[in-house]
């Protein structure tokens, strides 16, 4: 595991063997079972904020991410291209904010005989405070290993490093019945009113052995009445077994949904696709109180084969996000859109430079304005305000924040990383897009002189090699619902998808054709959410 602050940047290092020298080497990000490429030491994949090193004499290959995003927080993989399977080697980074009080991964898995390694973090009050790992049951959570004493026990261990503020637990030599759920615990933490209690959180152990045949999420996030799809696979052994999802109850796992029975008037749905070896589970309207614990499983004869899974539901009334990114280029204009929710119409919203613990506020709508060049309009019926930033400057990159305020209360914050281009990249555009379903997303490729009059296009990877074209520039025929054209004098493309779909999330790419068989890449990850939002392009006004 690697760990990084948002905002700051992470480096990790894989060895690999003599016989892979002259190999290609490459960084890829694991999304449904597939790893997508974002940097290549051949130079075929490039990424803003990513770079790679390969390390002959010392044979070890070494990734930069700059920048870090909550959204960059998953798992990579460090690769080497060989002949019949590529080589590589599993990653997972975490990226963490201020912590307001204890956090820790929902799920880790290890093998049988395996370790695992599970990492919590804890806020400032807490550096003093007693750390342990429990293990849940019926009616308590039995303590395992404390920081105290007993720091080591029956292969657990625990350790706290006070000075970055997390502390460590490890599990060796896995054995099938240390799967369940745990907690990373505080102990006694005091609360405002006198009372107290420790303060937790619960980690899911997954113990995986030879036999294991099902993948799932680790975490499904949605909104309040939205509908949330949850994809379990499953191997070719498993396609005529029934299928469930269940809920974790007290004492037992609840099933909702069977395979096997009839559930066209259930709000939780479930479709076993044998031809795709995977089920999905649909829930529809959700509620707060459908938060928690559930399982993907498959029945067998004597244990049924499951998979943990965690929902979260959002509060729409209290919703309030940025872009994660925005790009500008050198002496243009950027215009950054803050979502939020009912909760937040009547608060004053602003936009400041910096992050969460210090952020120098540049302009509100009330009438601030300390930088001419910054406007900001709130458009309430549409739940969102915009920032327009002209006559961009290299020195305006950086991390700011969406911000809202009412009176005295705390503010809400969302962070956004602000990129400056100056031109001399040969092709960029955003890592990430988010956008809502039945809505529409728009993404601005730029490009650089050389490449004004060469043909421009949009495309997706039916596997690691193998790229579909979906919309490119000097084809007549058109996509039901993707669009290109290409701006040569301002040397930027724009694609527009429109009716988004669930299953439009992924990883999709801008692309010029360089040579006869050469191709420029640019990675895009598009990720569309559930959830009742209105685009609604509406006129800035200066404030002074």
């Amino acid at each position: 595991m690697m760990k990084g602050l948002m905002g700051t940047s992470v480096t990790v290092e894989c060895p690999y063997d003599k016989r892979y020298e002259q190999a290609e080497k490459f960084w890829c990000r694991t999304l449904n079972s597939t790893c997508y490429p974002l940097v290549s030491t051949d130079n075929s994949q490039k990424h803003t904020r990513m770079s790679i090193k390969d390390d002959r004499s010392g044979r070890k290959i070494t990734m930069t991410m700059r920048s870090l995003m909550k959204n960059d927080a998953g798992w990579y993989r460090c690769g080497i291209k060989a002949l019949n399977f590529d080589e590589t080697h599993p990653v997972y980074l975490t990226v963490t904010g201020a912590v307001q009080s204890l956090v820790g991964p929902k799920r880790v898995t290890g093998k049988i005989g395996s370790s695992v390694s599970i990492v919590c973090l804890y806020s400032d009050g807490y550096r003093d405070h007693k750390k342990y790992w429990c293990k849940e049951n019926l009616i308590s959570c039995s303590t395992l290993v404390t920081t105290n004493h007993n720091s080591e026990k029956e292969r657990k261990s625990i350790s706290d490093n006070k000075s970055s503020k997390e502390f460590t637990v490890i599990m060796k030599e896995l054995k099938k019945e240390d799967e369940g759920l745990y907690q990373c615990g505080i102990e006694r933490t005091f609360l405002s009113d006198g009372s107290f209690r420790d303060e937790t959180t619960s980690v899911y152990v997954q113990v995986k052995g030879p036999e294991d045949v099902l993948s799932a999420p680790e975490e499904m996030m949605g909104q309040e009445g939205a509908t949330v799809t949850i994809v379990c696979s499953y191997n070719e052994l498993s396609k005529s077994n029934v299928k469930y999802w269940c809920k974790r109850g007290s004492e037992t796992c609840n099933t909702l949904v069977r395979s096997d029975e009839l559930q066209s008037k259930q709000r939780i749905t479930l479709h076993d696709n044998t031809a795709r070896q995977e089920f999905r589970v649909t829930m529809t309207g959700l509620e707060a109180d459908d938060e928690g614990w559930y399982k993907c499983g498959i029945k067998r004869t004597i244990f049924d084969d499951t998979i943990p899974v965690y929902v979260t539901v959002k509060d729409m009334k209290k919703f309030f996000s940025g872009p994660q990114e925005v790009i500008g280029s050198l002496n243009q204009s950027v215009t950054v859109v803050c979502r939020y929710g009912q909760a937040y119409k009547s608060y004053v919203k602003y936009w400041c430079k910096g992050n969460f613990s210090s952020c120098h506020v540049l302009v509100n709508t009330t009438g601030l304005c300390e930088d001419q060049r910054i406007t900001i309009s709130d458009n309430i019926s549409a739940g969102e305000f915009t920032v327009v930033i002209s006559h961009l400057k290299k020195e305006d990159e950086g991390w700011y924040q969406c911000g809202a305020q009412h009176g005295t209360e705390s503010p809400v914050r969302d962070s956004v990383y602000l990129t400056i281009k100056d031109g001399s990249e040969s092709l960029y555009g955003p890592s990430l897009v988010t956008g809502v379903i039945q809505e529409f997303v728009i993404i601005k490729c730029h490009y650089s002189l050389q490449y004004t009059w060469n043909k421009k296009f949009w495309c997706n990877f039916s596997d690691l090699y193998t790229y579909v074209t979906l919309v490119k520039t000097d084809e007549t025929k058109s996509h039901d619902r993707i669009s290109i054209t290409d701006d040569q004098t301002q040397r930027a493309f724009t694609v527009t998808m429109t009716g988004l779909r669930e299953d439009d999330t992924g990883q999709y790419y801008c692309a010029i054709e360089t040579g006869e068989d050469s191709t420029e890449y640019f990675g895009v990850y598009l990720q569309v959410n559930q959830g009742k939002s209105t685009q609604v392009t509406t006129t800035s006004n200066t404030v002074t």
